[in-house]
């Protein structure tokens, strides 16, 4: 896991990002985080995105965050992992895109920066991240289709800025962390915050709903999905119309993109034969 933030103040008239505020956001995660850290200013300094690292594919620095695409339009900040990203790369490299590290993370953007916001699908993994568009100064924001990596925002609203990050009372400025009346007592009685899934236990915080992104800019925030709706848990295969026989493909092929050079990690995954028994 690693650590992400942002501030974009998207309102022509908003203050420039606060750099402490940022760093500090940013220092809350250092145990999302400890390998490194990182810290990107636009050049109007409306927008910052800002990284603590936990290196696991690419243990160089040259794949530390935030990351810069090669024509320098697109910024991103990324937490998770791509298990597919291998092949993706290749597809990418038949088409003429050269790459400067051996990360996950560039995949996704000279990715982003070939097809936008149509690429989700094809990502597969758990993943969280935001990405500005410096050309047209403005944030987007992704979440994997199941959830698994956390993504908080809070829009302060009365001096129009966005904030965001992997970690929820991060996200927003001290005078603003006041929890909801009875989200501590519903936290503590029955292990969450509120029946909403896309609030915590701040007030003003909100979490980013799975399978879902959204632009962010001075005149509006657009959402839509990042991939179709995931199969129901309570779904058998018989029920969606797939084999046991097809499940167990379909298992070892992810079994087999799972597959890491981190020394952290050690061994390539394998792939354990499954049975319908």
């Amino acid at each position: 896991m690693c650590g992400i933030a942002g501030i974009f103040e998207y309102h022509y008239a908003s203050n420039p990002v606060d750099e402490k505020e940022l760093v500090r956001i940013r220092d809350h995660m250092v145990r999302r985080g400890p390998d490194g850290a990182g810290l990107w200013l636009s050049e109007d300094r409306h927008a910052g995105l800002a990284h603590r690292r936990l290196a696991i594919i690419d243990l160089n620095e040259r794949s530390a965050q935030p990351m810069t695409s090669r024509d320098g339009r697109y910024v991103i900040t990324f937490n998770g992992e791509i298990y597919n990203y291998k092949a993706l790369k290749a597809e990418l490299i038949d088409q003429g895109v050269e790459f400067r590290t051996e990360s996950d993370t560039e995949v996704i953007l000279a990715l982003f920066a070939r097809e936008g916001a149509a690429m989700l699908p094809k990502l597969r993994g758990m993943f969280a991240f935001g990405i500005y568009d410096r050309q047209h100064r403005k944030l987007f924001l992704a979440r994997d289709p199941y959830g698994i990596k956390p993504l908080y925002y809070a829009d302060s609203g009365w001096n129009r800025a966005l904030r965001f990050t992997g970690q929820g009372a991060a996200a927003k400025p001290a005078h603003l962390q006041r929890p909801g009346a009875r989200r501590p007592r519903r936290l503590l009685s029955l292990g969450q915050a509120c029946r909403s899934r896309t609030r915590c236990i701040c007030k003003s915080a909100r979490f980013r709903p799975a399978a879902i992104c959204g632009w962010m800019n001075s005149a509006r925030a657009r959402r839509s999905p990042t991939s179709p709706s995931p199969a129901s848990f309570h779904e058998t295969p018989a029920a969606i119309g797939v084999g046991q026989d097809e499940v167990n493909a379909a298992v070892r092929k992810a079994l087999l993109r799972f597959r890491s050079p981190s020394p952290r990690r050690g061994r390539a995954g394998r792939c354990l034969p499954l049975s319908g028994n």
